[in-house]
């Protein structure tokens, strides 16, 4: 451990004393071009060292904000606890279901950290959603995980994180982005699959097995799962802002700086997005809230809702019956 604080010194002082710190050519140098390449390379190297040195309390923690969603959250909860997650940070807004008496278990067990967040309400009900509440639950749970948990995912509670090569979740991010500051990750949209209501002790990736085309357009959008020591902030609920020096990948290992991405990748990771849950969640929730946000019309949430039943897959069901005969 003392030769490799030594050596992360080492790299320190180099770097401040070499001429990858100081001015560069022109953009199109050569030299530029080069330097670029080693800046890249010492944060790598910096990044793998520096978060092995660090004992964190968790490997890997979840962060949401919800409303309403006892009937959802303790399937949800389960799942991703089976997938290596360790600890969650719940922020409820103004629910009015009986979402204490479910999560009250996992509080006692340390595993749930529950956080009365009551939101922003204006007029204009999605700006308060994506603009203001969301970015500051989220920030401050990137406050809370800095240092405590290695990696962070930011996800609603209709989305299950999924993957597709490895056991768990943890698994693949350590073994495919551990010098990662942070992964984005393409939805996958589900539909009701015509259920009208999903049976209770039935799972949600058993009940609703028809999604989307996979290269849908709405599945470019991703959510991120981060590392929130290199992480500043997150201003939209499908991105996040980096220290200086850092940024963040798709599962291909491609940047971008927008909300969503320019390709779909779902061979290593993706996230399962029950949108509109079972029948009687689309026309009793769903869409009364859309509704309300003014943005949308009925029939064209609808004709969307539609769409998310073109396709059968059921590689997650597949998956935890496997995982589920082994045990």
């Amino acid at each position: 451990m003392p030769a490799k604080k030594s050596f992360i010194f080492f790299l320190i002082t180099w770097y401040l004393h070499s001429p990858i710190a100081c001015e560069e050519d022109s953009p199109s140098s050569p030299k530029t071009e080069c330097l670029k390449y080693l800046k890249f390379l010492f944060v790598i190297v910096y990044l793998s060292l520096s978060t092995s040195l660090q004992a964190f309390e968790y490997q890997l923690s979840i962060c949401t904000m919800f409303q309403n969603e006892s009937l959802y959250i303790k399937d949800w909860i389960d799942y991703h606890r089976y997938m290596g997650v360790e600890h969650f940070w719940l922020y409820n807004d103004r629910s009015t279901d009986d979402y204490r008496t479910v999560l009250l278990p996992y509080i006692e067990k340390g595993v749930v950290e529950l956080i009365e967040w009551p939101s922003v309400v204006t007029k204009d009900g999605w700006h308060d959603l994506t603009v203001v509440n969301q970015p500051e639950v989220f920030t401050d749970a990137l406050n809370k995980a800095r240092g405590v948990s290695k990696w962070l995912a930011i996800i609603d509670t209709d989305e299950y994180i999924f993957p597709v090569q490895e056991a768990t979740i943890i698994d693949c991010l350590e073994a495919r982005f551990t010098n990662c500051p942070g992964i984005r990750v393409n939805w996958q949209c589900y539909g009701t699959s015509h259920v009208a209501k999903i049976p209770e002790g039935t799972h949600i990736w058993d009940a609703l097995l028809y999604k989307m085309p996979w290269d849908n357009k709405l599945n470019l959008y991703t959510k991120s799962i981060v590392q929130p020591n290199y992480v500043k902030n997150c201003p939209n609920p499908h991105f996040c802002n980096y220290l200086d020096g850092y940024q963040d990948v798709n599962t291909h290992y491609k940047h971008s700086k927008n909300d969503s991405q320019s390709s779909i990748h779902i061979d290593i990771l993706r996230i399962n997005h029950y949108w509109t849950r079972d029948e009687w969640f689309l026309y009793h929730v769903r869409l009364p809230k859309r509704m309300s946000y003014e943005r949308d019309t009925a029939d064209f949430l609808l004709r969307r809702a539609e769409e998310m039943n073109e396709v059968f897959d059921d590689s997650l069901s597949q998956r935890m019956k496997f995982f589920s005969e082994c045990n």
